[in-house]
């Protein structure tokens, strides 16, 4: 789990895309909280942006790998709850275009 968490490559499970939103919803507020007490303002500034990018950037790629399993491009993440969605729904089983199952089903297997 978490390997090349900032690839936009490869696909991805449910579970690893629920860790991702919960370490995103509660990380975020944690860095936020460490930036406002930083007392050098540029100094504060900066890590606030890194650690904003940096969030996002792991976001993005994770929910872009969760699209991919489920067989659909990475722009439908910025349809509106489309991430409850991707968090619900099943992947396609079996590799598809955009690489391997993250199960390891293959056809003719049980």
């Amino acid at each position: 789990m978490f390997k090349n968490s900032f690839s936009f490559y490869g696909r991805i499970r449910r579970t690893e895309y629920a860790y991702t939103l919960l370490i995103y919803l509660f990380v975020s507020p944690l860095l936020q909280i460490i930036a406002q007490s930083i007392t050098n303002e540029s100094i504060s500034k900066y890590f606030d942006i890194s650690a904003f990018i940096a969030l996002t950037w792991f976001y993005l790629a994770q929910s872009a790998k969760r699209c991919y399993d489920m067989g659909k491009m990475p722009l439908y993440q910025f349809i509106p709850m489309y991430n409850l969605w991707m968090l619900f729904s099943d992947g396609e089983p079996y590799a598809n275009q955009y690489g391997l199952d993250p199960k390891g089903r293959e056809i003719g297997t049980y």
